[in-house]
């Protein structure tokens, strides 16, 4: 969060207090230890090979992206147990994040059975015969449900104090209900947030006009508060329509289509009243991007995240497959890249190598009807496609 507020111009550090030594293991309601996330030293890396057994672990979870200058990866494993847990307990899993990765070399084709090795330099994760996973640091995170009855856990537990039930803090006073425009532009607030937040998902990143979107919405935090300071009903009103019809307007005729398809969605909202719903302007449906024009890449892309799950079925309960690839690829002469997302279900072939996450490489793109079935990049240094 300090990065990120300084890479806007903001130092939020100062105001901050000490921080504090997080810890590595802690209690849940049931008052069983649970580990928390922490380095992966030799001496974790030696728990963890006496606690499971690495041999059986399974990909689950693989990705690569890159976060400014730097290459972080992400690895999550199904893996057995060497004690005895509960009755009826899945399989345990392994999270493991890589902060600076310098090398990766992966196939799904052989992702069964993984090797842990830390010294004072870097951490070397092998997969399956040939792959490997190599950082400068890492941490991990056992997600157990039996972990309290391991060998680690019942030590843990020996010197690790019981706290008392937390207190309930009473729900604080509710304030008056909104309606008519000040209700309508909140809702419209809140689905743009949504939508923002959206580039979260790889796949939706270069669907989201987030420029356009924040533009159109500079300033609604002052702007709202001052719609609302009048004290006359119908001068607030009024108020949060004008603000409504600015948001619009300052979208102008390639984002007001998009905002007034939110409004009509946010329309059957039980709350609001007929008259909040006549505020709502016609206009025709908006037309999300579909994945043919998205396909219609360049000569040269750079590819910045790869993430790959596997499909598998655990308790009853089906888990699909999933890879996703977002690249960076550029837009026009002297402007600034733009990203675009692309998804395929239930990959069959999902490969990853380090040539491909440095410099531009030509994409190719196999899709049929709606759905991507390939994806090719830098050489076959990155390859997915659907079976």
């Amino acid at each position: 969060m300090v990065e990120q507020a300084a890479r806007s111009g903001y130092a939020i550090e100062p105001m901050l207090g000490p921080a504090e030594a997080e810890a590595t293991t802690w209690r849940d309601r049931r008052g069983r230890v649970q580990p928390s996330q922490t380095s992966l030293t030799p001496e974790t890396a030696e728990e963890i090979g006496f606690t499971y057994d690495l041999s059986t672990a399974a990909v689950r979870a693989l990705s690569v992206e890159w976060v400014d200058s730097r290459l972080k990866g992400a690895l999550t494993v199904g893996v057995s147990r060497r004690y005895l847990p509960d009755a009826d307990r899945p399989l345990a899993e392994l999270h493991m994040w890589l902060d600076e990765l310098d090398e990766i070399d992966f196939d799904a084709r052989d992702a069964y059975g993984m090797t842990l090795h830390v010294d004072s330099g870097a951490v070397v994760i092998g997969i399956g015969d040939r792959g490997t996973m190599r950082s400068a640091s890492a941490r991990v995170r056992p997600d157990d449900s039996s972990w309290h009855l391991s060998a680690a856990g019942r030590a843990v537990d020996a010197r690790t104090p019981r706290v008392s039930p937390a207190v309930r803090v009473p729900a604080p006073p509710r304030h008056p209900e909104l309606s008519g425009a000040a209700l309508l532009a909140a809702l419209l607030v809140h689905r743009v947030m949504v939508g923002i937040r959206m580039v979260r998902y790889p796949e939706h990143a270069g669907e989201i006009p987030v420029h356009a979107l924040a533009r159109a919405f500079s300033g609604a935090g002052a702007d709202v508060v001052a719609a609302a300071a009048h004290r006359l009903a119908a001068r607030r009103e009024v108020a949060f329509r004008r603000l409504i019809d600015t948001w619009l307007s300052r979208g102008g005729p390639a984002l007001r289509p998009r905002l007034v398809n939110a409004l009509h969605d946010i329309g059957g909202d039980s709350h609001l009243t007929e008259e909040a719903r006549a505020l709502i302007p016609a206009a025709p449906p908006y037309s999300r991007l579909s994945p043919q024009q998205d396909h219609d890449l360049p000569a040269e892309a750079r590819l910045r995240l790869a993430r790959y799950r596997a499909g598998y079925v655990e308790r009853g309960f089906e888990r699909a497959g999933s890879a996703v690839v977002q690249m960076a690829r550029p837009s026009a002469p002297d402007e600034p890249w733009r990203l675009s997302g692309l998804q395929i279900r239930e990959p069959s072939v999902f490969r990853l190598r380090t040539s491909a996450l440095h410099g531009p490489g030509e994409p190719r793109v196999t899709v049929s009807g709606e759905r991507t079935r390939s994806v090719v990049l830098a050489r076959g240094g990155f390859e997915a496609s659907a079976g």
